[in-house]
């Protein structure tokens, strides 16, 4: 390995929403706003193809010894209309689909300013969509880009229902000759750790955890184990789920489930960047045990309350205490060090870096103005205190929980996030609405483009695709089934390889998409066809009273 050469890491993000309709169940409103895309007022055309469940229903197969694991029951994606009227592929690459809950995920991105600008112009889509609901169906929705559910009609004041907590999950490629026992103790603590400049900010407590007026990680309550497969109960703070849409041999994907939906796009940039960098140390050998928590779940809870940055935590090999401050700054340290020393000519990673000593100076300050529109947890307290103290509420009150999720509105007009912080002079961004625009319309120059355009310009052919990496054909005439795969997550797109091979004929394409150098391989198979459908084959009608008989959501 050349360590001049500038790598990247591929990444995207996860973003379950939020929703709520006026007159519709909130059980179902996410899926019905999932569903509603392919209403026939709405013009869409699936042509016919199914998302492909396979590589989920092998986490099931690969999990099957963990007891644990049946809590996550996969039987739901034979399911006809999940698999084609839930599941969508967008122009640009992202896949919006039902999971329990509206999630948008971002086309496959290679590195933290390309990721933000493909994740904004999911967030810019799904408010379209809501006003396209609003203008076509007649549906007002309200998406919300927060983590946890509304406490109901239960009162706040000395009294916590138990409520749903959902995810902003990241992405990251990893080699796969890194060991998974390495990965977990050098993720597992950075995750614990990095609160104070991702976290998303929360009134409250969940899960019997200790109370806390305001905290800086919406969902370190909602944590119980170390690592584990979980995503909905027990929930590990690394997650081992591993399906890497790639060569299973050569690559790993590491699947965080911890962190929070961010508003402010700088916590986004550093939580994608820094992450991706310890990946680059980690795949190095460039990167220790040094911040192995002795309990990690507690000091999870710990770092999200601990607003002025004085909680000593335990570590497992030093026995030096630090606070959580403390570690970041010799995070920051660590990370300037491997890009000075491996990475000198990386300019996007080191830029990440910078940013990461200017807030952690910030933060050192507790100023909480200054932090205004580069911190989430820190704007939204300082735009929740005010609140409170003119209008002599408490956090313990319904009007400092309301500020809390209205700050995560999506809406980009009246959302208290666009309105009070986007346009601020102190907010800080990352990219600007005309290359936001631009990320709409077309997927990045990544391999997702070669994915999205194979699609799109094939779909009568194709019977399944996982969108993201695998693709299934049936030529006319034929009783096999040609799969294809672009098993290289790192291959670029090349204007002029992509008009010479997308000029020639289905046939022609998959003879010579393996020899041109884009990691993708053709497999032929037997003509299979979906036989096992657990809640029937046809498609589920949303004003069918039976639409609603299906159980609560999966994904909560």
């Amino acid at each position: 390995m050349e360590s001049v050469k500038q790598r990247f890491v591929p990444c995207g993000l996860e973003t379950e929403f939020g929703v709520i309709c006026r007159g519709e169940d909130p059980w179902f409103a996410g899926r019905r706003f999932v569903f509603n895309l392919a209403h026939p007022d709405m013009g869409s055309d699936k042509s016919g193809m199914a998302w492909d469940p396979s590589a989920r229903l092998s986490d099931k197969a690969r999990s099957a010894k963990d007891e644990s694991y049946q809590d996550e029951d996969h039987e739901f994606f034979y399911e006809r209309a999940w698999r084609e009227g839930r599941n969508h592929l967008l122009q640009n690459g992202a896949r919006f689909y039902d999971d329990g809950l509206a999630e948008l995920s971002t086309p496959l991105c290679h590195d933290p300013a390309m990721a933000v600008v493909w994740s904004r112009a999911g967030f810019r889509w799904i408010d379209d969509l809501r006003k396209k609901y609003k203008e076509v169906l007649g549906k007002e929705y309200k998406i919300y880009r927060n983590n946890v559910a509304p406490r109901g009609d239960e009162p706040v004041m000395g009294f916590r229902r138990r409520r749903v907590s959902y995810a902003c999950h990241e992405n990251y490629t990893v080699s796969r000759r890194v060991p998974l026992n390495v990965l977990i103790s050098v993720f597992g603590p950075w995750f614990v750790l990095r609160p104070p400049i991702v976290g998303a900010g929360k009134v409250g407590a969940d899960e019997h955890t200790p109370w806390a007026d305001f905290q800086m990680s919406q969902r370190a309550d909602f944590f119980d184990n170390l690592y584990g497969p979980q995503t909905t109960s027990d929930r590990p703070i690394y997650n081992t789920r591993d399906t890497p849409y790639a060569d299973k041999i050569l690559y790993r994907r590491m699947h965080v489930i911890n962190g929070d939906s961010n508003m402010c796009e700088l916590p986004e940039y550093l939580k994608i960047g820094l992450t991706s960098i310890l990946v680059m140390m980690v795949e190095d050998g460039r990167m220790d045990n040094r911040f192995e928590l002795l309990d990690p779940v507690e000091s999870f809870w710990e770092v999200s309350r601990d607003l002025e940055f004085r909680e000593l935590l335990d570590f497992r090999n030093r026995r030096e205490r630090k606070t959580s401050l403390d570690c970041l700054k010799e995070y920051a340290d660590l990370f300037w060090n491997y890009l000075e020393t491996c990475q000198p000519n990386n300019e996007i990673y080191k830029d990440v870096v910078r940013r990461f000593f200017d807030l952690l100076d910030l933060l050192e300050t507790r100023d909480l103005r200054a932090l205004f529109g580069k911190s989430d947890w820190a704007t939204k307290l300082f735009i929740i205190k005010g609140a409170c103290e003119r209008k002599g509420q408490e956090f313990r009150s319904d009007f400092a929980t309301t500020l809390d999720r209205q700050y995560s509105d999506n809406d980009h007009e009246n959302g208290l996030f666009f309105r009070k912080v986007q346009g601020d002079q102190l907010t800080f961004r990352i990219c600007d609405d005309e290359k936001i625009r631009q990320a709409m319309l077309a997927p990045p120059p990544t391999r997702s483009r070669w994915v999205t355009e194979t699609i799109f310009k094939f779909k009568e052919w194709i019977i399944s695709s996982d969108f993201w990496h695998t693709i299934t054909f049936v030529l006319e005439n034929s009783k096999k089934r040609k799969i294809l795969k672009f098993d290289n997550p790192h291959i670029l797109w090349d204007e002029g390889l992509a008009a010479r091979l997308f000029s020639l004929p289905l046939p022609e394409f998959l003879e010579a998409v393996p020899n041109a150098g884009l990691g993708a391989v053709v497999i032929e198979r037997e003509r299979l066809v979906f036989t096992r459908l657990s809640r029937g084959s046809r498609r589920y009608d949303p004003d069918d009273p039976k639409f609603l008989q299906l159980p609560p959501p999966w994904r909560l």
